[in-house]
């Protein structure tokens, strides 16, 4: 049992994130079928709720699970330390505005060049309604997805690596986790463009320098709870400021215009904290 047990700890990450995408993959798998592996179907509004609601399930299970089996109660007591963490400068909060001022410079710039990009957001005669619901639902994918994420895989990483690196590994995990249920939920968005291909820029585009970014104020603020809500921030305003009328190849171009602005805040915070990124956390 404690040879057992040692080896769990070993490989604690890896089983983080085998458990993470079995879990997710699988409960999706099941309640969607066959077409969830074919490019064409198109997510159907009465089972998407359950869907996304189900595919969260993966990151927090894990986590969890891990967690109890790695460190016990006092592994808990911890995720409770950092998930009610607010005593931290009121500045690391700024952080909320990352999300909302990249993509209002992304679709500013886009603008210039096509009327597609105009920034639509908060408009419709149910417009607070949307906003309440959309909100809940950004907070809770932000709940459930960093007591896995950050609650539990971050930390390890940041022990041995540096802010960059984990950032980027973990951007590169997040997005392939992605990748299914927005495979199966994406053929009417991608357009004309291979569903793979337009699914792989969304999410290995902006993902990579947000989950830096995050690693980074993480690392600074040891606060679960701000990444809860950076996370939010993150969801929710991707849902409201998405340029609903440009698709496919045009919605590309958003993602990686997005993308560059967020490469160039990356880049701006390492040069100012003068390479904070690319060494070992404290």
């Amino acid at each position: 049992m404690n040879a057992l047990r040692l080896l769990i700890k070993k490989h604690a990450l890896l089983l983080y994130f085998v458990l993470a995408f079995v879990v997710s993959w699988g409960i999706v798998a099941l309640i969607v079928g066959p077409d969830i592996i074919n490019s064409r179907a198109q997510a159907s509004p009465s089972i998407l709720p359950a869907v996304v609601m189900t595919f969260l399930l993966g990151p927090p299970i894990s986590g969890l699970l891990m967690t109890a089996l790695v460190s016990g109660k006092e592994g808990f007591r911890d995720y409770a330390y950092r998930l009610f963490k607010t005593k931290i400068n009121i500045r690391w909060y700024t952080a909320l505005l990352i999300a909302p001022f990249s993509l209002i410079i992304s679709n500013l710039i886009l603008s210039q060049f096509s009327e597609k990009y105009v920034l639509t957001a908060f408009s419709g005669g149910e417009g607070e309604v949307t906003l309440s619901f959309t909100f809940i639902g950004a907070l809770l994918g932000g709940l459930m997805e960093e007591v896995g994420w950050t609650g539990f895989a971050i930390p390890i990483m940041l022990r041995r690596f540096n802010v960059f690196k984990t950032g980027l590994s973990l951007g590169l995990i997040w997005g392939a986790w992605h990748f299914l249920v927005n495979f199966w939920g994406s053929a009417i968005a991608a357009e004309g463009v291979p569903v793979a291909l337009f699914v792989g820029v969304a999410l290995f585009s902006f993902l990579l320098p947000y989950r830096i970014l995050m690693v980074w104020i993480y690392s600074r603020t040891k606060s679960l709870l701000l990444s809860v809500l950076m996370h939010t921030s993150l969801i929710f305003f991707w849902l409201m400021f998405t340029p609903i009328s440009a698709t496919g190849v045009y919605r590309m171009y958003w993602f990686l215009v997005w993308a560059v602005v967020l490469w160039v805040s990356v880049g701006a915070v390492n040069k100012i904290t003068r390479g904070q990124l690319l060494r070992r956390s404290e």
